[in-house]
């Protein structure tokens, strides 16, 4: 066995425990960060650019066709109402058909104005909404494929609750933000500036007085904005816990229904539930306030209006026509600034949710390769003699055997800032061995398995396949040559043959009938309703624990695995049916490199080695007969289980 540098100790990273409700990191409302927050989100309709463009198009058509109305009214008082007054007066005779032909043009082109006015806004709906669910089907999409190629150590630290709700409510409030959130925000933004260069252009001695209040109801918008950012924020975190409970508890449903917990937890889901709602409630309690403040400013606006634009009248500084069209302008200034907050109520929803969501996704994804790979050396290198490998002579990327060999050196591993798992551990598997794995609970067995398959890495030391470091293969290669059967088996809520093939489609149902037959799983399959049509229900719980047993040796079995790893793989199964399985698996591991780990000692018996691990080091190895011979640990185990059975 070679041995090569090992890597630098990489930093320690948190413990998961006191990590599992960990959120993403927030930020204060306001900061770079939230600008920076809001550009992402941004981005996010780039791709969308020209549906985007079309919708401000939109938009904008509607604002203009929307100041017409004013300007139509101004334009039949100042024209043909002030002639027939101006006429009456001088006792001239009025032109009646005249100036009721001008009034039914004017009401003709207020009536064209708003019905163009109220196609663009059905089109409006249309094209907004479409983006907006364009987007999150992209961005659901990109969540979810993000979030299967994370880490499992990601996992350690984040409840499946907290994933489910980035993944369903967080991004359905980004899409709301873009279906009546970004575009028509600029659209409320784009009225205000509009609608007041209108007021001073058409009449500036009176629009200095709505200038000088507005400001005050923005400063009360961007207040309000602050408020109900923090108050959504604990909100979307009340929430991600209830769906958390909740989640964990539906699927632990037997175990609550066993101890008799269903009070306790009944209780413990009421106080999630009240905090989530006195959350809600805060946000409510902002609105409230914000909605009258808004109105009440609205309301000094026009009184003090009302009053400069009499004297104004009187004056004879500005006419009826025009006070009367800065009248219907005005509260359209009012209307924007209300719709603010609402899309406010959108904007910082998003916010809070878009934080979370682009927290998953900047998270690390399990990357190709931790090491970039070494160049051949002469130490390391994989010669091959007559057809076969000689063992301890290795080279980095060599092709992949059938039967590899493995080896761990001088392997080190802790979870988080928690105790050493593995301490040092080195020993080897030949091609095509059967090495039985025993120990106390906590020894390190399934860690073993962990570091194999990339799931963690190693600390220091290296793991390698037929010589190459583990770390310097790509996550789907390593998986694509192991297969693992589990202690606790599961199964997905589809038909048995689709448990079995898991989606490689080039397995033929000819292929799944053999592997099931090949572990004594064919014969129970038939006898079911609809067969391997069968549909399960979520994790199988319409079989035995033993029939889901056989079901995932058969799972493994048709992925015809270089390396297969039996993980306590028997332990939920009677007698009979353990006899079934050892019977077929010795055909199948005669040909393949087998680690088999296992509480229950006479599983192990046959296999061609056995490792003993006892606080995180290989305290002994040999033989079933060599190890009993010995007197040791393994004598010992061995013995409690016997005692245990008997």
């Amino acid at each position: 066995m070679t041995t090569t540098d090992t890597p630098a100790q990489p930093k320690k990273t948190p413990s998961p425990r006191g990590m599992r409700d960990s959120h993403v990191q927030e930020h204060a409302p306001g900061s770079v960060l939230d600008r920076r927050l809001l550009r992402r989100l941004i981005g996010l309709a780039r791709p969308h650019s020209r549906a985007l463009a079309l919708a401000v198009v939109v938009l904008i058509g509607s604002l203009v066709l929307r100041l017409i109305g004013p300007k139509i009214v101004q334009a039949l008082i100042d024209g043909p109402v002030t002639e027939a007054n101006a006429a009456r007066e001088a006792g001239a005779a009025l032109d009646v058909e005249g100036l009721i032909g001008q009034i039914w043009v004017l009401a003709g082109i207020f009536a064209v104005a708003h019905l163009g006015r109220a196609v663009l806004l059905v089109a409006k709906e249309l094209v907004l909404n479409r983006m907006g669910q364009q987007i999150v089907f992209d961005l659901r999409n990109r969540l979810f494929g993000h979030v299967l190629r994370l880490p499992v150590s990601w996992f350690d630290k984040h409840h499946v609750g907290w994933t489910v709700t980035r993944t369903t409510s967080d991004v359905d409030a980004l899409s709301e933000m873009f279906t009546t959130g970004v575009a028509t925000i600029a659209y409320d933004i784009l009225c205000i500036v509009v609608i007041i260069a209108l007021l001073f252009y058409e009449a500036p001695q009176l629009a200095v007085v709505p200038v000088l209040i507005l400001p005050v109801m923005m400063a009360v918008s961007f207040r309000f904005r602050l408020n109900a950012r923090l108050a959504f924020r604990a909100t979307r975190a009340s929430l991600s816990r209830l769906n958390a409970f909740l989640q964990e508890r539906l699927v632990g449903l037997d175990v609550v229904r066993l101890f008799r917990r269903e009070p306790r937890t009944s209780r413990r889901f009421d106080e999630l539930n009240t905090k989530y709602y006195e959350d809600n409630m805060k946000t409510v309690k902002h609105f409230s306030l914000f909605f009258p403040t808004v109105d009440t400013l609205s309301i000094f606006v026009k009184m003090a209006t009302l009053a400069w634009g009499a004297k104004l009248l009187v004056d004879g500084t500005v006419s009826l026509g025009t006070f009367t069209a800065f009248w219907l302008w005005l509260e359209f200034v009012f209307e924007p600034i209300r719709e603010l907050a609402e899309r406010y109520n959108v904007l910082q929803s998003a916010m809070a949710a878009a934080e979370r969501v682009f927290g998953v996704l900047d998270a690390q994804q399990e990357t190709a390769l931790t090491l970039a790979a070494p160049a051949a050396a002469a130490g390391a290198a994989s010669l091959t003699v007559g057809g076969k490998s000689q063992p301890g002579e290795t080279i980095e990327g060599a092709s992949p055997t059938k039967t590899p060999r493995l080896a761990f050196e001088d392997v080190v591993f802790h979870y988080g800032d928690g105790p050493v798992v593995l301490d040092h551990i080195t020993f080897d598997v030949q091609p095509g061995e059967r090495v039985a794995i025993v120990g106390h609970t906590g020894a390190g067995k399934t860690t073993l398995v962990s570091l194999l398959t990339r799931f963690h890495e190693a600390l220091t030391g290296t793991v390698r396949i037929d010589g190459r470091d583990v770390r310097t293969i790509p996550h789907e290669e390593v998986r694509e040559r192991i297969a693992m059967v589990q202690q606790d088996v599961f199964l997905f809520s589809d038909t048995i043959a689709a448990n079995i093939r898991m989606g490689d489609t080039s397995l033929t149902d000819a292929d799944i009938e053999h592997a099931a037959k090949s572990v004594r799983a064919h014969d129970f399959i038939v006898k079911l309703p609809k067969g391997y049509a069968t549909k399960l229900n979520e994790r199988g719980t319409n079989l035995s624990s033993g029939q889901r047993q056989l079901i995932a040796f058969a799972r493994a079995l048709a992925a015809d695995p270089d390396i297969l790893v039996l993980d306590e793989a028997t332990s939920s199964v009677d007698s009979e049916t353990e006899a079934a399985i050892e019977e077929a698996t010795q055909t199948l591991t005669s040909e393949r490199t087998c680690l088999m780990i296992a509480h229950r000692l006479s599983t192990v018996v046959s296999a061609d080695r056995i490792l003993v691990l006892h606080k995180g080091v290989v305290h002994e190895q040999g033989t079933h007969e060599a190890l009993l011979a010995e007197r040791g640990l393994y004598y010992k185990l061995y013995h409690l289980h016997l005692a245990q059975s008997s």
